[in-house]
C-alpha cells in the first residue's frame, strides 16, 4: 500500500488530502471507522487526529492504536459512537451560529 503512487501522492499533502468533507461527497462515517480496526491506525483524543504509522515506529507522543483504545470501553460500539460523534459535524452543533462559530469545529 505505501508504494502505491497515490498514497505516496496523498501522503505529500496536508491532512492527507481532507481537510474537511461533507457527508454527501463522502463515504459514509461508518466505512472509516471500520479502518480504525486496522492496527496501523492510531488516534489522538488531545488533537482529535487519526494517523497511520505502517511500520509502528516513531509513533507521536498522545497517539494510541485506535484497536488498544477499544479496550478501554466495555463495548467497541462506545468507543465508535465517541469517534462518531467526534468527526461528524451534527446539526446540534450548528444551529444558532453563524459561518465563523461553524468552522472552529474544523
Amino acid at each position: 500500500m505505501e508504494d502505491s503512487k497515490l498514497f505516496k501522492a496523498l501522503d505529500l499533502m496536508p491532512k492527507g488530502g481532507i481537510h474537511h468533507i461533507h457527508t454527501t461527497a463522502a463515504n459514509s462515517a461508518e466505512s472509516y471507522l471500520e479502518l480504525t480496526y486496522d492496527e496501523r491506525v492510531y488516534y489522538s483524543e488531545r488533537f482529535r487526529l487519526f494517523k497511520v504509522y505502517p511500520k509502528h515506529q516513531d509513533v507521536e507522543d498522545g497517539y494510541l492504536q485506535c484497536v488498544q483504545l477499544r479496550n478501554f470501553y466495555s463495548k467497541p460500539e462506545e468507543f465508535d459512537t465517541l469517534i462518531k460523534n467526534q468527526i461528524l459535524l451534527r446539526q446540534e452543533q450548528t444551529d444558532n451560529q453563524d459561518s465563523h462559530g461553524i468552522w472552529k469545529h474544523f
